[in-house]
């Protein structure tokens, strides 16, 4: 049982770690909002997304390495850790420590080309730390390609309706498809002491 609601936590402080950072990026995300290609689509709704992070968590296993994608919308305001919106989160991993893009398959096995978790959140809202619809990833894939801090991302992904307050998966499979094109702000964080996610997120 992986506790993605203790991820989203941990996810919320590095934002704000963060926050600076973005910033001094309005500029290129602003840029990124203009594009039509950035939104998501489940269960009927398209929602839009804006800007993103990229996290390297260092090597997880031998010769594996942990990078996690965050993209979200213009709703979420990180500055102020206020604000409502979209966002998609996955765990992927790498046979490198430099992002190069690929294509990541769903799988609870930890290995390069995969990704083990992830979870989609439609309307979510900071204050209330409520969310109109959450969606766990169960399976498919994300396509990336990187050229300099430009990332193009595909999503093609299995999703099921869950409870966000207990987690509780209560929908049918059903598909989550969508792109995003922008760039993302790089974090190393290998380092830092929330870095050890497999004491935090997974029993």
């Amino acid at each position: 049982m992986k506790q993605f609601g203790i991820k989203l936590t941990v996810l919320l402080i590095s934002l704000m770690a963060t926050a600076v950072v973005f910033t001094s990026c309005e500029d290129d995300e602003d840029e990124n909002s203009n594009s039509s290609n950035n939104s998501f689509t489940v269960g009927g709704n398209t929602v839009e997304l804006s800007s993103g992070i990229l996290e390297y968590y260092g090597e997880w296993n031998s010769g594996v390495h942990n990078f996690d994608i965050t993209v979200f919308s213009s709703g979420l305001d990180i500055t102020n850790y206020s604000g409502s919106g979209n966002m998609i989160y996955i765990e992927a991993f790498t046979s490198s420590n430099t992002f190069n893009g690929g294509t990541f398959t769903f799988n609870d096995s930890v290995q390069a080309g995969t990704f083990d978790q992830g979870s989609a959140f439609v309307n979510y809202n900071f204050a209330s730390d409520e969310v109109e619809a959450y969606y766990i990833i169960t399976g498919g894939s994300i396509t990336t390609s990187v050229d300099g801090n430009n990332y193009d991302i595909t999503f093609n992904l299995k999703v099921k309706e869950a409870n966000w307050a207990d987690e509780e998966i209560f929908g049918e499979e059903m598909d989550l498809t969508g792109s995003y094109s922008g760039t993302l702000q790089y974090n190393d964080v290998s380092q830092k002491s929330f870095s050890n996610k497999n004491l935090m997120i997974k029993q």
